[in-house]
């Protein structure tokens, strides 16, 4: 029971991370467009059919390079990476001008009560380094997955220490008990977020 309730914790916890006082709000167009390359009608929420061909499109605006990765939040209270250009790496560089887009179908879980369901893709770009790893989380009542398990070493960034933090292993004694980690509003990140539809 502990153990489901640390889960919905970590879920929710990535579900609410946000930074809407980035500078860098403006330098990243994130969008899923149909298999003819065209917007949904309802960009934020667009409706799809189980299978479909989508495209997931991003977009540096900026003058810079950014690292950016995308988070499947999954009906199944799972939390999944997905690989940009199938590069399986804690990031992608997106340089300034470049855009990629991937290809992806969504599925409804099997089993009863899952007809149609909602399923978000989280996107997080920042002027530095972040392990976007540390949040993934395997569906409800699996084993979470700890630092011990993943293998990363400690970040020494803002974003990266926060990431360690959310992801952390709760059978691990925290290295700090007392102080808690509160992100600068200003700091370089920002996250955009789609909700898709899935029907069966």
């Amino acid at each position: 029971m502990v153990n489901r309730l640390v889960h919905l914790a970590k879920y929710q916890s990535v579900q609410d991370l946000d930074n809407p006082e980035s500078e860098l709000i403006s330098a990243i167009e994130f969008e899923l467009l149909n298999k003819s390359l065209r917007s949904f009608p309802d960009p934020a929420n667009p409706c799809l059919k189980q299978g479909e061909q989508v495209y997931l499109l991003i977009r540096n605006k900026s003058s810079i390079s950014l690292n950016i990765a995308v988070l499947d939040l999954e009906p199944t209270w799972e939390i999944s990476q997905i690989p940009i250009r199938g590069i399986e790496a804690p990031f992608y560089q997106l340089q300034s001008g470049e855009e990629v887009s991937t290809k992806l179908r969504f599925a409804v879980p099997a089993g009863e009560g899952y007809k149609r369901v909602k399923e978000t893709l989280k996107l997080f770009a920042t002027r530095g380094a972040g392990d976007f790893r540390w949040l993934t989380l395997p569906p409800l009542d699996n084993e979470l997955r700890g630092r011990t398990t993943r293998g990363m070493s400690s970040s020494t960034t803002p974003l990266g220490k926060l990431l360690e933090g959310i992801g952390e292993d709760p059978e691990q004694t925290p290295l700090q008990t007392r102080a808690i980690y509160e992100p600068d509003a200003s700091a370089e990140w920002l996250t955009k977020q789609i909700q898709i539809s899935i029907s069966a």
